[in-house]
């Protein structure tokens, strides 16, 4: 597709939806399902008006600037003082949660796809771990859904796609090493493995908080001050997002890492800062968020979807409904949450834009047996989430409230750390 025409298409998207976008949301109808819809129609699967492919320079060059946006933006916006008011939520869902759906997701990946490898399966497990709460945005936009769930999925969605990411290059490395040992047979570089694992776990992270504290303290002085107006607190976000991942790719780290680190590090600025960025996330973020789903219907879908295996259908419904949910109703056993918390935090954890993401940066080096298998799932996952979890958002939110009580209930007593139980009776006396 021309650029010229290509820029048309995007522009008339946004000012399309954007036009009836409400009505939509209200009939269950996303900004990400109708991306996706449009991309299928002009995609190579409809009118063959897109001419491309996700390994292309300028695809990959997309796919990275905006996963370095999200990934900052989704670590700055977090508020840790609101986030520990009720620390054991999030908490659990990140620090159980995340290593029972990769245990569940690997098991699961073996027993459907005996032909993937041990470290490949676990790729497979890890790139369908992260959750994206944009896809159902009235689960944590809507002010009647308790505040404790908002922020606890919002946390959760906010923190694992930067959690995972670590655990997803060096799955990756270890699902290409595996790969080359075989075929033919040699033995590992054990300098060379130990280089890549001090470049990307220790410089990026480096410089990625490096960044993030100094741009901190600088925005945070120059807004005190009245140097610096709300329009530049906002550009602050892309800025520091950027410096972090050059700076890490320039002392060969990671720069995704760096960027994550840089948006958790964002700690000395003050609320209104936060407010500009997060306002950033919600505009220019949601711009590239869309821009990124009309490629993945132009690209992704056309190029795997004829040759489906049902093998990846089923690991993709298994992975959005028992993988998910289980792993969740595991990870809040006893936190005082009732059934009705647990089902609805479990199902509302759509696989979306950071899977997507993840996938184009490694698609290169997807050289493995049965790589086609891993992209494949990955794509019906998201695709099945996108729909699945855009058109329950509303009656599944309506469902909640009405069965949950107000908006300001809180967990049940349920096991909270003693530290935490003394500020939760002192607030309640409050």
């Amino acid at each position: 597709m021309h650029d010229f025409t290509a820029t048309i298409v995007f522009s008339l998207l946004l000012l399309g939806y954007g036009l009836i976008s409400e009505m939509l949301e209200r009939n269950s109808i996303t900004g990400p399902m109708v991306a996706v819809s449009v991309g299928i129609v002009l995609g190579s699967a409809g009118l063959g008006l897109f001419e491309g492919n996700l390994t292309g320079d300028l695809t990959q060059l997309l796919a990275q600037f905006t996963l370095v946006i999200i990934l900052f933006t989704d670590a700055a916006k977090l508020r840790p003082r609101e986030l520990l008011r009720h620390p054991t939520i999030p908490l659990r869902l990140l620090m159980i949660g995340i290593p029972l759906s990769m245990l569940f997701g690997y098991i699961f990946v073996r027993n459907t796809f005996p032909l993937l490898d041990s470290w490949p399966a676990l790729l497979l497990a890890a790139l369908l771990t992260p959750t994206d709460a944009a896809l159902s945005e009235q689960t944590v936009s809507d002010k009647r859904v308790p505040k404790f769930m908002r922020q606890s999925l919002n946390a959760e969605s906010g923190l694992n796609d930067g959690l995972m990411l670590p655990v997803i290059l060096v799955c990756n490395e270890l699902a290409k090493l595996q790969a080359e040992l075989r075929f033919p047979p040699r033995s590992i570089d054990m300098d060379k493995w130990m280089e890549f694992v001090t470049n990307q776990l220790v410089l990026g992270p480096a410089v990625g908080i490096t960044i993030g504290l100094i741009g901190s303290i600088l925005i945070g002085s120059a807004t005190k001050r009245h140097l610096m107006g709300d329009t530049y607190q906002r550009l602050a976000a892309p800025a520091l997002a950027i410096l972090a991942f050059v700076g890490a790719e320039l002392f060969h780290g990671n720069g995704f890492i760096a960027a994550f680190l840089a948006g958790l590090f964002f700690i000395g600025a003050n609320e209104n800062v936060r407010h500009n960025i997060e306002s950033f996330g919600k505009a220019e973020g949601e711009q590239l968020s869309l821009l990124t789903f009309l490629l993945f219907g132009a690209f992704m879908l056309p190029e795997l979807l004829p040759k489906i295996d049902p093998y990846a259908v089923f690991y993709a419904i298994m992975s959005l409904t028992v993988i998910r949910i289980s792993s969740v109703w595991i990870s809040l056993w006893g936190s005082g949450l009732d059934w009705r918390d647990k089902l609805f935090a479990g199902w509302f954890g759509p696989r979306g834009i950071a899977s997507m993401l993840f996938l184009v940066i490694i698609l290169d080096d997807l050289t493995f047996i049965a790589n086609t298998t891993v992209k494949e799932t990955v794509v019906l996952t998201v695709l099945f989430s996108i729909f699945a979890h855009g058109m329950t958002a509303g009656p599944a939110v309506r469902w909640y409230i009405k069965t949950n009580g107000p908006a300001d209930r809180r967990p049940s007593a349920g096991w909270i750390p003693q530290w935490d139980r003394v500020r939760h009776t002192s607030e309640e006396s409050r």
